[in-house]
């Protein structure tokens, strides 16, 4: 025996306020992190210089994860049934798990490079 799966239009209309909302907020939130590394920029020396890369890489990591959590909440407010929801969020967590490992990898290999310049300008 399987339940429908039924949403009432006014129960989804307070998701998508509640999305919104959340939305606009991680939006004012990403302004304020971005004018933050913005002024880290005007430093000129090599150090600051690999922070502020790497903190531009780490805010746009959190916006691609953010935005992709946001595009989920939506996919899963207007699944059909609970087995589309369970197929929709299984495949959000493997692209996610994917998403996480290559960015980690990148990330790491970003921050050896850096020690390894700062360590060849010390020895220089």
């Amino acid at each position: 025996m399987s339940k429908k799966y039924d949403m009432t239009e006014q129960m989804r209309a307070f998701a998508e306020q509640g999305m919104d909302q959340a939305r606009k907020a991680f939006d004012t939130y990403m302004e304020t992190m971005q004018e933050t590394v913005s002024k880290l920029e005007s430093s000129s020396t090599d150090l600051k210089s690999k922070t502020s890369e790497a903190s531009k890489k780490a805010i746009s990591i959190t916006e691609a994860h953010m935005n992709a959590a946001f595009s989920q909440a939506e996919k899963l407010v207007t699944a059909k049934d609970p087995q589309e929801a369970l197929e929709l969020q299984t495949k959000y967590i493997r692209e996610q798990i994917d998403a996480l490992t290559k960015q980690a990898q990148s990330m790491g290999e970003e921050a050896v490079n850096a020690v390894k310049d700062i360590q060849d300008k010390f020895k220089a």
